[in-house]
């Protein structure tokens, strides 16, 4: 069975328990590519606005090193 079906059938939801667990770690690897050593400097920029108007959007932010986080208003 797919594993996104067989979070329906155990009262789960392929967003919330697959989906969304791959894109978190899309990103912290994308993250750790660009800094790997102390000395590495960087900037990631996220531009889609669920990481700040949704609620899972903490999980992205969580997941992340600790690192300094600015937020712009458009």
């Amino acid at each position: 069975m797919p594993s996104g079906r067989g979070s329906l059938v155990s009262g789960g939801t392929p967003f919330r328990d697959y989906q969304l667990p791959e894109a978190i770690l899309k990103l912290k690897q994308g993250f750790g590519r660009l800094i790997r050593t102390q000395d590495d400097t960087g900037m990631v920029v996220i531009l889609d606005p669920r990481v700040r108007t949704k609620p899972y959007g903490k999980l992205f932010l969580a997941s992340l090193p600790q690192c300094r986080l600015v937020v712009e208003k458009a």
